[in-house]
């Protein structure tokens, strides 16, 4: 038994299925599934990662709001830019 079959998923689109059959031919290893027996299924995401979300809201923030933590070098920049 093999420690891990390698398999590129980075061509796989949302809905896409890899079955037994996908698999590589291994010398020595017999899979026992069927071959139509599926493995891998990309499925679209349910839910937006926390960052993303932030990164959302950062842009939507009222004229002269400040996001957090980078209202001093706002202020620093403007300062430069003045003098």
């Amino acid at each position: 038994m093999p420690s891990y079959i390698e398999i590129d998923i980075s061509e796989l689109e949302i809905g896409d299925t890899l079955t037994r059959i996908d698999l590589p031919t291994i010398e020595g290893v017999e899979y026992l599934d069927d071959d139509d027996r599926p493995l891998v299924t990309v499925l679209a995401p349910r839910l937006i990662e926390e960052e993303e979300v932030v990164d959302e809201l950062e842009g939507e923030l009222a004229e002269g709001e400040e996001a957090p933590e980078e209202g001093e070098a706002a202020e620093s920049a403007e300062a430069e830019d003045e003098g």
